[in-house]
């Protein structure tokens, strides 16, 4: 048992680190998406104005042509802002379902070991003795260690209900809002 719960800890302690590292490149992502210089429109942009002293009418329709500029590129910003609510949201389920596939994939293995009448396998260690009357006792019981592998799997399950969700990082609420989700939903439903 102390080694079953010494290993849960390395666990959740290495999947935090895991999913806080992913949390910070998606950050590092939006700062890189959201950086105010992709929106900004320079008059070098429209090689039709070169002459050294434009008039008033070419100034005006070169105003005309940075001002739709300036909204072509804000919409494709925050297109690209509300797409990383739904790249959290894909990221978080193929973390799920990758660890989903890895718990089953180790359950059905240790069924498959432990059911397995015709190999050697030394997963339960029990003593067989004698008690007072002589009769074959073994230790532990029967119902003892089925309460413990009961445990394990009980335990195994709780631990990763309790695994951090990406989907539920503080600062990622943010970007999950701009993707224009319910919240409130997605933490209710996953």
């Amino acid at each position: 048992e102390q080694q079953t719960k010494t290993n849960i800890e390395t666990l959740k302690k290495e999947y935090s680190d895991f999913v806080s590292n992913i949390q910070d490149t998606v950050l590092v992502l939006y700062d890189v998406v959201s950086d105010p210089s992709h929106v900004q429109v320079n008059d070098s942009e429209f090689p039709e104005i070169r002459r050294r002293n434009p008039n008033l009418g070419q100034m005006m329709i070169l105003e005309k042509k940075k001002a739709a500029a300036r909204r072509d590129k804000t919409k494709d910003v925050n297109r690209e802002i509300e797409s990383i609510g739904s790249y959290i949201r894909m990221i978080d389920y193929i973390l799920l379902e990758s660890l989903t596939h890895s718990c089953i994939s180790c359950w059905r293995t240790t069924e498959l070991n432990v059911s397995d009448s015709t190999q050697a396998h030394t997963i339960f260690q029990v003593e067989v003795l004698f008690d007072e009357d002589g009769k074959v006792v073994f230790q532990p019981l029967i119902n003892d260690l089925l309460k413990t592998i009961s445990w394990a799997l009980k335990l195994s399950i709780d631990t990763l209900n309790s695994l951090p969700r990406l989907a539920f990082m503080t600062n990622l609420r943010p970007l999950l809002r701009d993707n224009g989700l319910d919240l409130g939903q997605l933490y209710s439903d996953g």
